[in-house]
């Protein structure tokens, strides 16, 4: 009876995962798609797609070490003595010197140098039309929260959850398979700015 089960299993994992596969841009290293295809509990067709690129912010911080020159002042008093004796008078009236000198000081100055050049992944899953075999729906992107403690989640029957990221909306995006095999794909977004967004992706080599 394990024995059936372990196969029926197995049967389902390779049916559910027949179309899973790793592409990408052989013009563009370093970019691709990971895309997960399989059954729902309604007998749909769901489609996962992770899109890994770039474009995230790292920033370096150099330490320049310099000399400086300042000027130092330095002022002293020369007080007489008092006179106990006739006539009461000092003998010297009080001088002050002022000296000014330039020395030279070290000194260290911090500078900040970011670039977009940081990894990042973007996710979404979304039902598949049979009109053309595309997916369309939003991306997802996320950060961690109090990582490695996390948070609690605050959703009923989950109070025993970490929640460790905080999942954000990039924007609506369409995967259409090509007839040459592959993908290509479009993230229509808001952010204008972003390198990531508002292009068309031609991933159509697969990693084998």
């Amino acid at each position: 009876m394990k024995l059936l089960l372990l196969v029926c299993t197995l049967l389902f994992a390779c049916s559910a995962y027949a179309q899973t596969g790793i592409f990408y841009d052989h013009t563009y290293r370093g970019e691709g798609i990971t895309v997960f295809e399989g059954k729902d509990l309604s007998g749909d067709t769901s489609r996962t797609v992770y899109l890994y690129t770039y474009g995230a912010e790292v920033c370096e911080t150099f330490i320049q070490n310099s000399v400086v020159e300042v000027e130092v002042t330095a002022t002293a008093t020369a007080v007489c003595p008092n006179s106990f004796f006739p006539p009461f008078n000092p003998l010297c009236d009080p001088v002050v010197v002022i000296e000014t000198v330039t020395e030279a000081v070290p000194t260290q100055s911090f500078d900040e140098f970011c670039t977009l050049n940081g990894q990042r992944w973007f996710v979404g899953t979304d039902k598949v039309l049979k009109e053309d075999g595309a997916s369309i729906g939003t991306l997802y992107t996320a950060k961690g929260i109090d990582f490695p403690k996390c948070m609690l989640s605050e959703e009923p029957f989950e109070e025993d959850i970490n929640i460790c990221g905080d999942v954000t909306e990039v924007g609506d995006y369409i995967l259409r398979p090509t007839k040459e095999g592959g993908y290509e794909m479009w993230i229509q977004s808001e952010d204008k700015s972003d390198p990531a967004f508002n292009q068309r992706y031609n991933f159509a080599d697969q990693l084998r």
